[in-house]
């Protein structure tokens, strides 16, 4: 019986976890809200670059809705986006600047920064919402080093294509 309990303790640590909506208070001390309406509360500080416009990011995220916490959008993979205006939402575009590579944080959006008064119904994504966003930015990769992105790697060396999962 006891090979068995360990087993079963040994498979329940194992078990993926379902990413949890952020329940980091209003008043938090780590909260930094910038005037544009973007908040970012840095998780863990990273010790690499930070990017800039015309970089690739590798990064890792879970995205949530506020009005019913539900998650909308993940990737923990570390997928390569291509780090310019009009590839991404305005809050990211802002966010992810303030990170370095290494760094987690939570991204929260107010709407303008986000999908504005549309939203994004395929997503779940209500006209108004507020997201929240955990993003681990695991690497930037520099404008002046690319290569095209289909021979880009991740951290654990599998290639993904820009903006795929």
């Amino acid at each position: 019986l006891a090979e068995e309990a360990s087993a079963a303790e040994s498979k329940k640590a194992t078990k993926p976890t379902k990413p949890q909506f952020p329940d980091l208070k209003d008043d938090d001390p780590r909260w930094v809200k910038l005037e544009s309406g973007l908040w970012i509360a840095h998780l863990k500080e990273g010790t690499g670059a930070s990017p800039k416009e015309g970089d690739m990011v590798v990064v890792g995220w879970s995205g949530f809705t506020l009005s019913n916490r539900r998650l909308f959008d993940s990737s923990n993979s570390g997928v390569i986006l291509e780090f310019k205006e009009g590839t991404s939402i305005q809050g990211w575009m802002e966010g992810l600047p303030l990170m370095k590579e290494g760094g987690y944080a939570i991204l929260r959006i107010p709407p303008e920064l986000a999908y504005g008064e549309t939203g994004a119904p395929s997503h779940g994504i209500k006209p108004d919402e507020t997201l929240y966003f955990k993003v681990r930015l695991v690497k930037v990769i520099p404008a002046e080093v690319q290569g095209p992105p289909s021979e880009q790697s991740t951290e654990d060396g599998e290639k993904e294509k820009e903006g795929g999962e």
